[in-house]
């Protein structure tokens, strides 16, 4: 059992998870595609599998969790079917509570039921949850096929967001989080920013994926002073929207 979480423990984690920028892959003979052209390259560098992956989870069911254990330790998940935070100790999965009178305190227990006052105050209410896939295809000379893009995110009723965002191959996965507030620069897109440099050689190439919240489509762009233009942009099909 975990003693009494307040709402400072979630939010440190959450921005935790937003400055844990995952660390790019790919080394001298290339990437994911060479410098400007259409073949793809050889890596030399380490598995991406090892680079630092996000610290954050969007799960459907407590179920879905994964073990919660040293490697895990201060992990955050938010799973869908109880609207509910999870954060692990490293031995265990607690529910993050919030209490009705705001002051963020209250008792969880590791069999994801909570007691005391578990209510969340009507500003901290998720109101909506987004969710957006799809796969790369050949662009401007860049070949990343068999890569996939996922966005995810959770907005409460105060208009503040929690994304993620990953890039995924047969065997990895590589992303990072971000938290806004409601008034904060870059709240209308919530993007999400992590090193995954594609195009040799490997010099701090970085993915930004963000969300149209007027359109619900996702883009992802990769910025690279070794392609034309330093940068390509591909566009995703509409999320699923969810209101609560």
């Amino acid at each position: 059992m975990v003693a009494g979480r307040k709402l400072g423990v979630a939010l440190t984690w959450l921005l935790l998870a937003g400055c844990g920028a995952a660390k790019g892959v790919g080394g001298k003979g290339g990437g994911v595609g060479g410098k400007g052209g259409g073949g793809a390259g050889t890596s030399s560098g380490p598995d991406p599998a090892s680079a630092n992956a996000q610290t954050s989870y969007y799960i459907a069911t407590p179920a879905s969790l994964p073990t919660c254990d040293a490697a895990h330790n201060t992990y955050l998940a938010y799973v869908v079917s109880e609207k509910q935070f999870y954060g692990c100790d490293g031995s265990s999965w607690s529910v993050i509570t919030v209490t009705a009178n705001g002051t963020g305190t209250g008792a969880s227990t590791t069999t994801g039921t909570s007691s005391g006052t578990a209510s969340a105050t009507a500003s901290n209410a998720i109101k909506a949850s987004l969710y957006c896939t799809g796969n790369f295809t050949a662009q401007n000379g860049l070949n990343l096929s068999g890569l996939s893009m996922y966005y995810w995110s959770t907005t409460n009723a105060s208009g503040d967001t929690w994304a993620s965002a990953a890039i995924s191959g047969a065997s990895f996965q590589i992303g990072n989080s971000n938290f806004y507030a409601a008034a904060q620069n870059g709240a209308a897109t919530a993007a999400v920013n992590f090193v995954y440099d594609v195009v040799a050689p490997a010099d701090g190439g970085y993915w930004t994926i963000s969300v149209n919240r007027n359109t619900s489509v996702a883009s992802a762009t990769y910025n690279d002073a070794d392609v034309a233009g330093g940068a390509v942009t591909w566009t995703f099909p509409p999320c699923t929207v969810r209101n609560y």
